[in-house]
């Protein structure tokens, strides 16, 4: 229930799904998350959670959902674009994948193999491909290879889809590896340029608590300098004040004389 809560306070967050990683954007993430945070935490008071647990508590949600909507789609390759029956169903790894805007429809996923399919045996005509002995298709590209069920990043210019080509699932489920492997290098390089991105946000606040830090040592030196001024004039008013009783006793001695 804490969970469907969570998610659904999210859902009801315009800035939290938001894909921008400039430092504006953050801020505001930053700032909803202590919003929802504090919405949570009225409605669900079992032990107080921090943004920084929600927040990491959403990360593992969104990673549960893309694995799962990962998985889906290879079985769905792999078996002609239909899900096993005995396949578990999760209403909560779903939700999160329709939030994340990549729902998990069948029946567009079945359209969407077929389409990718039809690209794929277009691809197949239109580049160099050969088969080996093994039965192994080889088709020139540029850095990802898939071989005998088996994926492997290198710096070479082969992609070989698996064992026996006259055996669709076979070669559906290579395709399969293939279109995940090239998910993993993009979520990869988007991780990369989400760490850059906290990295420059976290500059930005140093320099920002930095520049803070000189504005307070600035104020410290105005009130010093006022401080000084005060003691000047305090100074100045007691040698006025000396001043007036000196002319006052030089006036009772000349009454005097």
């Amino acid at each position: 229930m804490r969970v469907m809560g969570l998610i659904a306070l999210i859902e009801d967050s315009k800035i939290i799904t938001d894909k921008n990683t400039d430092a504006t954007t953050n801020l505001l993430k930053a700032k909803e998350w202590q919003h929802i945070t504090h919405v949570f935490n009225s409605k669900y008071g079992f032990g107080t959670r921090t943004p920084h647990q929600l927040r990491l508590k959403w990360d593992n949600l969104k990673k549960s959902s893309r694995k799962r909507t990962a998985e889906i789609r290879m079985l769905c390759h792999k078996n002609g674009g239909e899900l096993p029956a005995d396949y578990p169903s999760n209403d909560i790894l779903d939700r999160v994948a329709a939030i994340l805007g990549n729902p998990v429809d069948i029946t567009a996923l079945r359209a969407k193999i077929k389409e990718e399919q039809q690209s794929d045996d277009e691809f197949l005509e239109e580049n160099d491909t050969t088969q080996n002995e093994n039965g192994n298709i080889k088709i020139e590209t540029d850095t990802i290879e898939i071989e005998n069920g088996t994926t492997e990043t290198q710096n070479n210019k082969t992609i070989k889809f698996g064992r026996n080509t006259n055996n669709m699932n076979s070669r559906q489920n290579a395709i399969a590896q293939f279109y995940m492997t090239k998910r993993h290098l993009a979520r990869s390089k988007a991780q990369n340029i989400k760490l850059e991105s906290e990295k420059i946000s976290l500059e930005h606040e140093k320099l920002r608590l930095e520049n803070e830090k000189i504005l307070l040592e600035h104020e410290k030196i105005r009130l010093e300098n006022e401080k000084i001024l005060l003691e000047h004039e305090n100074l100045r008013l007691q040698n006025v004040k000396l001043q007036l009783e000196i002319s006052k006793l030089r006036g009772l001695e000349d009454e005097n004389c």
